[in-house]
């Protein structure tokens, strides 16, 4: 889950003024119970979009053939057969109602205020998900997406566990 790799990091983008979004395509209620279950503190602001409009509106996929398939052949080699497996199993319980969209792909993408955050909003920077798990090395959002350099890497592996 990529919000844990961010949990390192929220004191450095906050001294940075960079404020985190997190969109959201599950019920409210959903998304509430899933932030309480985090184990640690969720590094943003959670919204709710339903109906996927912000997702198509940054250009972001939906394929099942993505959520399935490629996981096992992209993750298999750095996680093993007992973690994509029980990723699998994880999706499968977590498909209830509320949940929101299971084949969406995400992404992260760095918005820009025209002036003190008012008027236009441009993307400065973004990284579109091709498959569940294509996430962005932390550090390096932070240092191509922010300016912020000197992030020491941060293991997927071990904010999974």
């Amino acid at each position: 889950m990529v919000l844990a790799a961010y949990a390192p990091v929220v004191q450095r983008l906050r001294d940075a003024e960079c404020g985190v979004v997190i969109v959201s395509t599950s019920s409210a209620a959903y998304a509430a119970r899933f932030v309480s279950r985090l184990g640690f503190a969720s590094p943003g602001t959670m919204v709710h979009d339903g109906k996927r409009a912000t997702h198509r509106a940054l250009g972001l996929r939906s394929s099942v053939y993505a959520s399935l398939v490629m996981p096992f052949r992209r993750h298999l080699k750095t996680f093993g057969t007992r973690a994509v497996r029980e990723a699998l199993r994880v999706s499968l319980v977590n498909a209830t109602a509320g949940h929101g969209s299971s084949w969406q792909q995400g992404g992260t993408f760095v918005l820009h205020h025209a002036e003190a955050h008012t008027g236009e909003v441009r993307c400065g920077w973004a990284w579109r998900e091709e498959y569940p798990g294509d996430w962005r090395p932390v550090e390096q959002v932070l240092a191509e997406g922010l300016g912020i350099q000197g992030v020491s890497p941060i293991s997927y592996q071990e904010r999974l566990a």
